[in-house]
């Protein structure tokens, strides 16, 4: 993993970091859509032409008709003929900003789907410790907010800049050949606006930054208050005034920065507005009284008064367009920074095998858990044959599930080697080691999807579209007549989010197992695959266990004694080391640790959890 808790920029930093942001997100949109992108690009240098024939116009219909009204000489179609002129300027100025408008909304489109699906394909090849670490939590959240908004808007204001640059320049030329020493005093005011909006992007930026924890804080207590997992509990404990005015805080903290900056921005907007309004009345007393002399005319008068208003709204607005830009680019440097994020687990194999055999071996693994100083296994050493079942067995925290994820290649051990069919796991592609594993976890997932659906997603490349597939699966698991007896059978929607249909703790374990099943693989992990069953329920899955898992490694872990009974072997953990290996039948015998905990177990639940199992399951 990188180091992504990053410290506060300076100023000077962060316009080092413009570049390579304004770089990337160009190119970005210029791979995704070229002719568009220059499309957008020929309708932002138009309309600024347009201005400055507009103003020509303008001043030329204005004298041709003042001096037709005072000389009373000259030709009435030249002042028409200006007219239409200018006329004209304006319905192509609209047609054009029509375009520009139907061309950003396209390039925002494709940008929506780039870059939001960009960062999700990045986030899921990201090992399990990503999503685990805050720091990194926090980076994930920074390039989530407005993931495609951000590269959007950048665009938008780098052509709006463009757009309001060459537009200036063009005003700034007609104001310069009408009265050039004018002009170079309105010019100067707007320098120190744009460093104001610059200092102001930064503090905005800076405030957002601040916020990614507080704001991951807010979701949690949202999702805690209302969420269905825990909305029984927070209302038996009353939870909700507390957690309600925990939010509450966070909010008044983020209003009361708020109302501080908006409250800067707008003193500082009032300043330059009268500061400009007193220069522009100064300057257009000059030009009148030029006019008085005859130096120029009423026509240039006009335009310069007309001009200069324009001036005033666009220093305002290149102001806010190239600073916000600048923003953004602050913003996508965040995104470019979670897309540089590399999983300290991709060591680039790419080694496949046509098919694998199952056989895991460990020697001596040790690990710890990233963020903590707690050694979780010490130097374990063990081997499974392919087609065996092995049972785990071990007090909480004695390393069961951490040695299930190793296998999976979850995390990395920081010493030794686990190896399959002889292949270190880090030698394997991790695409295709996933593939030859099927694993039920404790915390199994409940997908808001139809049942078929949610046996499928364990193969989903081959059952989606293999509904025979999916129902023989769900008779070789014993739960094909708990789906008949659904509203809908195997098209019945499962979860209340999108659905009116749920299931208990157990019919969703035997779902989930029915999905790991489903997936062809050589290795099947069982992490307590039935906590949340009952003593028959989990003998008839069981006495079908041995046909279905006939063939695979297996590696079984449970606190229920009648389950781990069934395994070839049990390897038993005691703080992070195996401390025995054998049967059931051995390990009673043997009266060691295992016998211990078989005893204990027996002594705190009697038989009540293998009261409906023959003898011959329990004592295997």
């Amino acid at each position: 993993m990188v180091n992504t808790q990053a410290l506060p920029l300076s100023t000077r930093e962060k316009i080092t970091l413009l570049w390579p942001g304004i770089r990337w997100a160009l190119r970005t949109v210029w791979q995704m859509a070229p002719w568009w992108l220059s499309a957008r690009l020929v309708l932002t240098l138009v309309p600024s032409g347009l201005l400055a024939l507009q103003a020509l116009f303008a001043r030329q219909f204005i004298n041709e008709l003042v001096g037709l009204v005072t000389a009373e000489a000259g030709d009435f179609r030249q002042v028409v003929t200006w007219l239409v002129l200018g006329a004209g300027v304006e319905i192509a100025r609209e047609v054009v900003s029509g375009l520009k408008q139907y061309v950003s909304q396209r390039i925002n489109e494709m940008l929506q789907i780039d870059i939001t699906l960009q960062v999700l394909e990045h986030a899921s090849h990201l090992d399990v410790a990503a999503f685990e670490d805050p720091a990194s939590q926090d980076l994930l959240e920074r390039a989530q907010q407005n993931m495609f908004q951000n590269v959007s808007s950048f665009i938008n204001q780098f052509f709006d800049a463009a757009t309001q640059i060459v537009s200036v320049i063009s005003v700034i030329a007609i104001l310069v050949v009408i009265d050039p020493i004018a002009t170079l005093i309105i010019v100067p005011i707007a320098i120190p606006y744009i460093v104001f909006h610059w200092s102001q992007a930064n503090a905005r930026y800076e405030k957002e930054r601040n916020r990614t924890t507080k704001r991951r804080w807010t979701r949690y207590y949202s999702s805690t208050l209302i969420g269905n997992d825990s909305i029984r509990e927070v209302k038996l404990l009353n939870l909700a005034p507390l957690l309600m005015q925990r939010y509450r805080e966070v909010l008044e903290g983020f209003i009361q920065t708020d109302r501080k900056l908006y409250t800067r921005q707008i003193v500082g907007g009032i300043i330059f507005s009268i500061v400009f309004a007193i220069a522009i009345l100064l300057i257009s007393a000059w030009i009148a009284w030029r006019v008085f002399k005859g130096t120029l005319t009423i026509g240039d008068m006009t335009i310069y008064a007309r001009a200069a208003g324009q001036l005033q709204s666009m220093i305002v607005g290149i102001s806010q367009s190239i600073t916000k830009m600048l923003e953004q680019t602050l913003y996508i440097r965040d995104l470019i920074d979670f897309l540089a994020l590399k999983s300290s687990m991709d060591t680039g194999a790419k080694k496949t095998l046509d098919s694998i055999s199952g056989a895991i071996r460990f020697n001596k693994v040790s690990f710890t858990y990233p963020g903590s100083s707690k050694t979780v296994l010490r130097d374990v050493s063990f081997e499974i044959k392919p087609g065996e079942v092995v049972a785990l067995v071990g007090e909480n925290g004695a390393g069961k599930t951490t040695i299930a994820s190793l296998i999976a290649r979850m995390y990395d051990p920081d010493a030794g080697e686990i190896s399959v069919d002889g292949i270190n796991l880090r030698g394997l592609a991790p695409d295709f080691l996933l593939r030859q594993i099927a694993f039920v976890f404790q915390s199994f997932n409940r997908y808001e999807a139809t049942v078929e659906e949610n046996v499928a997603y364990g193969n989903w490349e081959e059952l989606l579209q293999d509904p025979a597939a999916i129902r023989e699966i769900a008779q070789e698991v014993g739960i094909h007549e708990m789906i008949e007896k659904m509203p809908e059978k195997y098209q019945t929607q499962l979860g209340r989010r999108f659905g009116v249909y749920d299931l208990s703790g157990g019919q969703w374990q035997r779902i989930a197992i029915a999905r790991s099943l489903a997936r062809k693989a050589a290795i099947l992990i069982l992490d307590e695959p039935t906590a949340s069953l009952d003593a028959r329920a989990e003998y008839e899955i069981f006495s079908r266990f041995r046909q279905l898992a006939k063939g695979r490694t297996t590696i079984l872990i449970s606190h229920r004694f009648s389950t781990v009974s069934i395994a070839d072997r049990i390897i038993v953990l005691e703080n992070g080391a195996i401390v025995e290996q054998g049967t059931h039948a051995e390990l009673l015998a043997l009266r060691g640790q295992y016998a211990q905990l078989y005893h204990l177990h027996q002594s705190q639940m009697g038989s009540e959890s293998d009261e409906m199992l023959p003898d011959s399951v329990i004592s295997n």
